[in-house]
C-alpha cells in the first residue's frame, strides 16, 4: 500500500508514506472497537470470527478496487 501511494506522488514520498500510514490507523480503530464489544457481549472465542470477517472485507475490497482499475 504504501508503496502504490509514493510511487503516485513521487514529488513528496514522505508525506505519501505519512498519508498512507494515517489511512490505515482508522482501520486498526475499528477492528479494535469491533472485537472489544464482540468480547464484552459474548467472549473471547469469537474475536478469531471477527478478525477472519475484516480479513475478507480486506480483500473483497482489494478486488472490487483491482476490477475498477482494470476497466
Amino acid at each position: 500500500m504504501p508503496g502504490g501511494v509514493v510511487n503516485r506522488i513521487s514529488a513528496a514520498p514522505e508525506f505519501a508514506s505519512s498519508l498512507a500510514v494515517s489511512f490505515g490507523n482508522p482501520g486498526i480503530f475499528a477492528g479494535t472497537a469491533v472485537s472489544g464489544m464482540v468480547i464484552a457481549t459474548h467472549c473471547v472465542a469469537y474475536t478469531p470470527w471477527v478478525g477472519m470477517a475484516f480479513s475478507v472485507a480486506a480483500i473483497m475490497r482489494v478486488w472490487l478496487l483491482a476490477s475498477l482499475r482494470t476497466v
